[in-house]
């Protein structure tokens, strides 16, 4: 050996004592870094019991477990245990693993050799079909003394990162229908046609668009009764109307029915709803041991608890569930009879009607916006949507919002329909962003409405259409006036309310309050009234606050509520009202005045602004003050006036032209979409469009008259804005607006 060989010798025999050393130093620190990992993981959370169409494979769910050795020696007789839940059916364990049953399903695996830095999968699946009596779905948990179980990241989301699989050392496992079996392959889902039970020969489309009728049992407690009175019921029957309405606007095909209107021995005097709503929920009172004979004595598919909470120091008028969360749509009466349920608050700090559309929504599987809710609900895309700052759709309502200060319009999320001219929602097959509610409602209504058994079947026809103002889309003047010209402090002034349905449609279920504006800004306090209409009745400020009865009226502290059952087309009420002026009215250039308004169904009728000069005494008064004229000047901030996204203007995207506001003739106010055409000369053709609320005041508005002619103003096209004049072309369908005439806007140098 030559001296360079030796000295090379030396040097690596020095070198692997340094190892050596090294190695024994930190070997605790290296077995950890290097002991066997286990990973557990499934494509989905879900199987189905249906054992039609097997080769798809969705009755069937693979598991795969993969070991890997990290480290650089072989490790031997690697152990670990899967557990299952009682009555699972698996099937192709690998010969590693040894089944045994006895209350729980167990999986004994053993590895007898893992090399170094080698990964090994051993896989089983379970059977679907065969595994019927593990109900609900089923638990599988691994565990293993001889290597670490891997758990996903904190960041890792599954759904939200755009992946339906799971994975981690304790899984659950939906066992559902496949609500989309279509054996017969006429394009109607099997169980709609076993629920829908229409006669064979009925043609596809009639079963397609069949609406389903969805049985709602309100109850409610003696606090609710004894405050609302005969306005208790009143205020079921607009929760119905308005809910019907909104599904309707959003083209889903649901009519809720009021089956039932019960009292319940429930006295507690609850300081939160949400207290109310826990107890609902698990049945802690004895009122509710009579619970499930009346949802089956009804057919209620729904329950609504109506309860009276006195002023409560937190604003949430309600609380509700969340139901078939992950279950792909499959609602069944054995898991979901008696828990589609909501408590309200019908007490001073929530008196205005309550739009229950999203509730609804939310006990049929429809989620929060994805932000919070990132699996969405009982489908990934089953869930509200928004935009930061802009606007949220109904289901996105429910809760705190993650949207900034974005405001609620009254629509489902839905990727085919414009929410103030951009889109209102997100593909269903975006797995991390879809929000589809229009889909998702529609597609399980009739399994919803099948919960609990109907108990007086009623055709979806009988069921009137009623249009409840939501939105003040439909034309109804609001005037009201004073009977005097002045108001003297401590004493009563006479209002006078005239309702006029100046549309062409029957308008059911209106709900008037009173409220005062100070200083542009909306007040809705309690005032000192006096009634004797009807209609109106007057709500405490508390539960326990009294009326005084004077001759045929009554006096009291709270809210003045008037309601107006239905209004024929052209039919005009009209009510008048007392309120006691107090003593510190407000003030604006040092003189008193009272400024009121009339809201209906919560939303402020401008046009019923009233204002009366106030004095102390009568020779004040002689004096005159011009105090009404300053306050007609005063800009008005309350409701959507003050909204940030008001601001959008129409804009321009290759072939897309999208108006985010267009007045019509008639007052009202819709979203539009239109996509530009080169076809012989330059058109707009309508792609969608929405009604919004009229009473929003945007910044731009286009115009379009009953001359057929949509006007923009300031458009920008390129780097120049035009005014653009499209006439409407007669009879064309799609909606075609042609014949523009342009006018570039050229600003002088």
């Amino acid at each position: 050996m030559n001296a360079t060989n030796t000295q090379r010798s030396k040097l690596i025999m020095r070198a692997q004592r340094v190892l050596l050393a090294v190695a024994l130093l930190f070997s605790p620190i290296l077995v950890f870094a290097q002991a066997a990992t286990i990973d557990l993981s499934a494509e989905r959370d879900f199987v189905y019991q249906d054992g039609v169409y097997t080769e798809i494979g969705e009755s069937i769910l693979p598991f795969v477990i993969t070991t890997h050795n990290p480290g650089t020696t072989t490790i031997n007789d690697l152990e670990f245990t899967v557990l299952l839940s009682a009555n699972t059916a698996v099937g192709n364990v690998d010969s590693q693993c040894v089944v045994s049953e006895e209350s729980v399903i167990v999986l004994t695996c053993t590895i007898d050799e893992l090399k170094a830095n080698r990964t090994k999968i051993i896989d089983f699946f379970v059977d679907g079909p065969n595994s019927l009596g593990v109900g609900e779905g089923f638990a599988v948990s691994i565990s293993s003394s001889d290597a670490t179980i891997l758990e996903p990241d904190a960041v890792e989301t599954t759904l939200a990162d755009g992946d339906r699989r799971i994975r981690g050392s304790n899984l659950f496992v939906r066992l559902i229908r496949n609500i989309d079996l279509d054996i017969n392959q006429n394009t109607v889902p099997d169980l709609d046609e076993a629920i829908i039970n229409l006669p064979a020969s009925t043609p596809v489309d009639e079963l397609l668009a069949r609406e389903a009728v969805i049985d709602v049992l309100f109850i409610y407690t003696p606090a609710a009764s004894q405050y609302l009175g005969q306005k208790l019921e009143a205020r079921a029957n607009a929760i119905i109307s308005i809910a019907n309405q909104t599904f309707r606007e959003n083209d889903i095909a649901i009519k809720f029915k009021r089956v039932g209107f019960e009292e319940i021995p429930y006295t507690a005097t609850d300081a939160v709803i949400l207290t109310t709503f826990d107890a609902l929920l698990a049945k802690t009172d004895p009122a509710f041991d009579e619970l499930s004979n009346l949802i089956a004595a009804s057919g209620g598919d729904i329950v609504v608890m109506m309860h009276a909470v006195d002023t409560s120091t937190e604003p949430t008028c309600g609380w509700t569930t969340l139901n078939g969360v992950g279950r792909q749509g499959d609602f069944q009466t054995l898991y979901h009879q008696g828990n589609l349920l909501s408590a309200i608050d019908v007490g001073p700090g929530c008196l205005f009607s309550f739009n229950m559309a999203p509730v609804f929504a939310s006990n049929m599987g429809i989620a929060r916006e994805r932000q919070r809710s990132p699996n969405g609900g009982t489908f990934s895309f089953s869930a509200g949507y928004g935009t930061l700052n802009g606007f949220r759709t109904l289901g996105a309502a429910i809760g705190t919002s993650s949207l900034g200060s974005a405001f609620t319009i009254n629509r489902f999320s839905n990727p085919n329909s414009l929410c103030l001219g951009v889109d209102c929602g997100v593909d269903k097959d975006d797995i991390a962003n879809g929000a589809d509610a229009v889909y998702s409602l529609n597609r399980t209504r009739h399994l919803v409405s099948a919960i609990t058994p109907t108990v007086f079947h009623v055709e979806p026809s009988s069921i009137e259409d009623k249009i409840a103002i939501l939105g003040n889309v439909y034309d109804l003047q609001v005037i009201q006036t004073t009977v005097e010209t002045i108001a003297i402090v401590n004493q009563f002034t006479e209002f006078v309310v005239e309702v006029t349905n100046t549309s062409s449609a029957t308008l059911s279920d209106i709900d008037i309050q009173l409220a005062h504006v100070s200083a542009g800004s909306l007040v809705e306090e309690a005032q000192y009234y006096e009634t004797s209409s009807s209609l109106c009745t007057i709500l405490g400020s508390k539960l326990s606050a009294k009326a005084v009865v004077v001759g045929n009226a009554i006096q009291k502290t709270g809210t003045l509520n008037c309601t107006i059952e239905s209004m024929a087309p052209g039919e005009l009420l009209s009510f008048n009202y007392r309120i006691q002026i107090d003593s510190t009215p407000p003030l604006i250039n040092s003189v008193g005045y009272y400024h009121e308004v009339v809201e209906v169904n919560g939303i402020p009728q401008l046009e019923s602004l009233v204002c009366i000069p106030v004095f102390v005494n009568f020779v004040d008064a002689n004096g005159g003050n011009s105090a009404c004229g300053a306050v007609g000047n005063l800009p008005l901030t309350f409701g959507p006036q003050s909204l940030a996204a008001l601001d959008q203007v129409a804009t321009v995207t290759g072939r897309r032209l999208s108006v985010p506001y267009i007045r019509l003739d008639d007052g009202s106010l819709i979203s539009a979409e239109f996509e530009i055409t080169f076809f012989g000369q330059v058109r707009f053709e309508l792609l969608s469009y929405k009604i919004l609320d009229s009473s929003l005041t945007p910044v731009v508005e286009a115009r379009f008259t009953d001359a057929g002619v949509l006007s923009l103003l300031n458009l920008l096209v390129g780097a120049l804005s035009y005014d653009i004049e499209a006439t409407l072309e007669p009879g064309s369908d799609p909606v075609k607006l042609g014949s523009l005439n342009i006018t570039a806007l050229i600003t002088d140098p």
